[in-house]
Formats: C-alpha cells, sequence, structure tokens
C-alpha cells in the first residue's frame, strides 16, 4: 500500500499545484474584474457628472431666471428634469433664505435648509459646489448634489440651483453588466456606509459595512481582495478598488460566490481524483 501511495504522491502533489494555480488565476482574474467595472463606473460617473454640471450652468444663465421669473423654469424646466433626467432625484432653484423659487411640483420635495449643509455651503459659494455621496436625509436615497450660485441681470449673487443626483445608476449599471450568478457590486462611502448594494439595494443602502461580514475588513485597507462572507451569507471572493467624486473617494466592491469563482479549479481537481 506504501508503494502504491508513494507512486500516486506526485500526481497528487500535481492536481493539487494544478488547482491552487487555477484558484490564484481566479483571483486574479476576479481582482481584474473589479479593476475594469469601477474604470467603467467611473468613466459613466464624471459623464454624468459633466451633465449635471452643463444642466445647471444652462439654469443659471437663463435670463427669465435671472431676472426672477419662474414660469418658464416651474413649467417647461421642471417638466424636463422630470421627463427626461431619470436620475435626477432633486431639482431646484432657491433664493439665498431658503425660499424654493422652482422645483416639479409633488415630485422633488427639496431639504430642510435648515439642516442642509450643503445648502449652506452653496449660498456662500461663488462656483459648483459638491456634496459629495450620502443618504438623502428628506428622500433616504443614496446621492450626490451639485449646486450652483445664480447672478441677477445686475450680477449680483440672489439665487442658488441644485440637481442631486440619484445612485440608483450605480445598481442599475450592475443590472446591465450581466453579472455572474450570486455577485454582488457595492458601493461604500469614505465613512464604511454601504451606499448601494447589488442585488438588494433596499435591504442594504444605509447600513454600515461593520455589519456587512468580512467587507469591514476590506473597506479598512487599500485595494485588495479577500475570501469570507459578506451579505449574502455565501462565501465569496470580494475585490474592491476606489473611485473619486471629485476629492471624495468611494469604494466599488465585487463578490463573487467562490463556487462559481473557483468553479473551474474544483472542477478540474474531482474529474483528476476520479481518474487517479
Amino acid at each position: 500500500i506504501l508503494m502504491v501511495i508513494l507512486a500516486m504522491l506526485p500526481g497528487i502533489i500535481l492536481m493539487v499545484r494544478t488547482g491552487l494555480n487555477q484558484r490564484s488565476d481566479a483571483i486574479e482574474a476576479a481582482e481584474m474584474e473589479v479593476s475594469h467595472l469601477g474604470q467603467v463606473a467611473s468613466t459613466t460617473q464624471n459623464v454624468m457628472i459633466d451633465a449635471m454640471k452643463g444642466f445647471l450652468q444652462t439654469i443659471a444663465h437663463l435670463p427669465s431666471i435671472r431676472s426672477g421669473d419662474m414660469i418658464d423654469c416651474q413649467t417647461s424646466i421642471a417638466h424636463i428634469v422630470t421627463e427626461h433626467y431619470n436620475y435626477y432625484s432633486s431639482f431646484y432653484v432657491s433664493d439665498l433664505v431658503g425660499n424654493v423659487l422652482c422645483n416639479p411640483p409633488g415630485l422633488h420635495a427639496p431639504p430642510n435648509f435648515e439642516e442642509c449643509d450643503h445648502y449652506k455651503n452653496l449660498v456662500k459659494a461663488s462656483d459648483f459646489t459638491y456634496s459629495g455621496y450620502h443618504i438623502c436625509k428628506n428622500t433616504g436615497k443614496a446621492v450626490l448634489s451639485i449646486g450652483l450660485p445664480i447672478y441677477d441681470l445686475q450680477e449680483n449673487h440672489v439665487m442658488v440651483t441644485n440637481v442631486s443626483l440619484d445612485l440608483i445608476w450605480f445598481y442599475d449599471f450592475a443590472v446591465q453588466a450581466a453579472l455572474p450568478e450570486g455577485s454582488e457590486l457595492i458601493v461604500v462611502d469614505e465613512e464604511g456606509k454601504i451606499l448601494s448594494y447589488y442585488p438588494d439595494n433596499d435591504a442594504w443602502r444605509g447600513h454600515n459595512v461593520k455589519e456587512a461580514g468580512v467587507l469591514f475588513a476590506l473597506f479598512s485597507e487599500p485595494d485588495g481582495m479577500l475570501v469570507g462572507k459578506g451579505p449574502s451569507g455565501e462565501e465569496s471572493l470580494y475585490a474592491s478598488t476606489a473611485v473619486y467624486v471629485s476629492e471624495q473617494p468611494i469604494r466599488v466592491i465585487m463578490g463573487l460566490p467562490t463556487r462559481v469563482a473557483f468553479a473551474q479549479a474544483n472542477e478540474t481537481l474531482s474529474r483528476d481524483l476520479v481518474i487517479l
């Protein structure tokens, strides 16, 4: 028996080494995939932010708005926002003391200006002002808000305009990416709060990564990879990368069940063991 075992040992070692190499390849592939997704998400986000800034500049330069006439804003522009800008969760024009002058009626509830730090910064600003991604107290949505001052025809700073981008776009991005079965795609802010979670956004949005298994360990380190149980409760391979909004970092994390990530390695090892 000992001779048989000794004869089989090189083959077993080769199989184990092959399996480990395949697992290493799977880990490298996952890291490359999350890096690629992060780059695509970053590019998509930058395009959206540029569109938001262009929209705000248009609003801020309309002669009717600068003169205080909000009829066109309240009708045509509000209609355009609700019908053609699906990811804009909030739009308004207000004066400098918290009075809303224009917003889509019944759809975009403005924030509580007394508690809104972004508005307080905006009324003092001379250029674009960013809130960074955050959970909106008013709607419960994860949003990025950008505001711009408005000057009247005499170049006096008299109003501000603001639009908020709903991070649901990232969830839709995950859906369209056709990720493997059981995959997770997660966006976390710099404080560890989950802003978006695919495939169950409502269940995890607003939670801290401390509640999400191994994700806290991954969040605490630079870009990297680990294996463990996350929000899904299933052992998964997680990889992360950083994406920047203005100067604010957010973390994009992709999870792939080990049963999927290591499927080829496990299948090869099982087949080789049967043959042996």
